[in-house]
């Protein structure tokens, strides 16, 4: 039998994964399907406190999650601050598509019913998506024609260690956290945590058994022990993080909402506080603005120093041993055979004359490279992407001595 999924979990996780596989043997019996299988190695671990616990090694054997073609591509969490929040499944790229699901009223398509739903998955097969609940994934997702029963655990909320951690051992803090800051303040928090250990997603965190910067942020409001007050006494949060904190939700709040990921933490910065169920998005608002800053002042760099671009030549004239520098160099296959598109670039001096040369069959040019080109211009265009280009034909390229 496949292995399908390799999780580490504490005996509550285990515990939890133990009755969810239950509930989808029964019915995996009753479909006449493949059971799925788990094999546990227990080891004894410290852990943060130092105390010792079991850590299992849990491999999930069985047959994949997809049934006649279709696929989870994304969870809708219903019921938080802001309305529905989309999760997109693992490898699905988002094509900005997926934020039409956040006025989702909990309809699920499959059983017909409208009810109030924490969670509701958008299944997809041949571009066509269908919306169902929980109680109805099931009958999607017990087939052998899936890809990954992976996507399964992370989309259905697979128990762990984080989410089920116990209460009352020192320097631990429960997950129910109770009222919600300011945005503004929550941020400010987060920005001093960063300044001070450095910025961790929750995806880096798992991957390699860190402290996520969300949660060493409620670690901060509720925590508690002497592991707690060192944390406290080593983060200050002062006027330049608050400043940061605002320049942060404003431009979330103005962002354009280009993906689910981008809408969330828009409809968060127009919320004003924050949502603990989305804490992890709420965090990451700090580095989203300063990744849209340092785009920024590379797109400006990159505009400042680039020069204007021209045309070379005139339509139908012959050019003979023009320097040219080959920028890029790509292949296609049509109709007709291979094509080569190369890219090159010829400098003016204060101006630059893009050039591109359409060559039949596979051609080999070093991008970077400088060449001599001969060639005819077969005519001039202005791009909306690319500006002025040239576009030549019957070329040669000598590389330069």
């Amino acid at each position: 039998m496949k292995t399908i999924h390799q999780v580490t979990l504490s005996d509550v996780g285990l515990f939890g994964l133990k009755i969810k596989v239950e509930k989808l043997n029964k019915r995996a019996k009753r479909l006449g399907l493949p059971l799925i299988e788990l094999d546990v190695q227990t080891t004894v671990v410290l852990d943060k406190q130092g105390l010792e616990v079991d850590q299992h090694a849990v491999t999930v054997r069985g047959v994949e999650p997809r049934a006649d073609g279709w696929r989870l591509v994304c969870r809708i969490e219903l019921g938080t601050a802001i309305g529905a929040v989309v999760r997109l499944a693992p490898g699905i790229e988002d094509d900005g598509s997926y934020t039409a699901y956040n006025e989702h009223d909990g309809y699920c398509d499959h059983c017909k019913t409208r009810r109030f739903r924490k969670d509701v998955y958008i299944l997809e097969k041949d571009g066509v998506r269908k919306a169902v609940g929980r109680n109805c994934l099931a009958d999607f997702c017990r087939d052998g024609d899936a890809e990954s029963i992976a996507m399964y655990g992370e989309m259905c909320d697979w128990p762990s260690e984080d989410e089920l951690s116990e209460e009352g051992r020192e320097g631990g803090y429960g997950r129910d956290l109770g009222p919600a800051p300011r945005l503004e303040s929550y941020l400010s928090l987060v920005h001093a945590i960063t300044r001070t250990c450095g910025w961790v997603s929750r995806t880096e965190a798992k991957e390699n058994d860190y402290q996520s910067t969300a949660d060493n942020a409620a670690f901060y409001y509720f925590g508690h022990g002497r592991i707690w007050e060192k944390f406290v006494e080593t983060i200050e949060v002062n006027d330049r993080d608050r400043e940061i904190a605002v320049a942060a939700i404003e431009w979330a709040a103005s962002a354009d909402r280009k993906s689910s990921y981008i809408d969330t933490i828009s409809r968060l910065a127009e919320l004003g506080r924050l949502d603990w169920k989305l804490d992890g998005y709420a965090a990451s608002i700090i580095r989203a603005h300063q990744k849209a800053q340092e785009w920024e002042a590379e797109r400006i760099e990159k505009e400042s120093t680039q020069k204007e671009k021209a045309y070379v030549g005139c339509k139908g004239e012959r050019l003979r041993d023009l320097k040219v520098t080959v920028k890029r160099v790509r292949y296609f296959e049509g109709a007709y055979g291979v094509t080569t598109i190369v890219a090159m670039e010829h400098d003016m001096g204060e101006k630059v004359a893009p050039i591109t040369w359409f060559a039949s069959g596979e051609k080999e040019y070093d991008e970077g490279a400088e060449y001599l080109l001969t060639g005819t211009v077969k005519k001039q265009e202005t791009d909306d992407k690319w500006g002025c280009q040239t576009m030549m034909n019957r070329c040669k390229l000598q590389e330069v001595a």
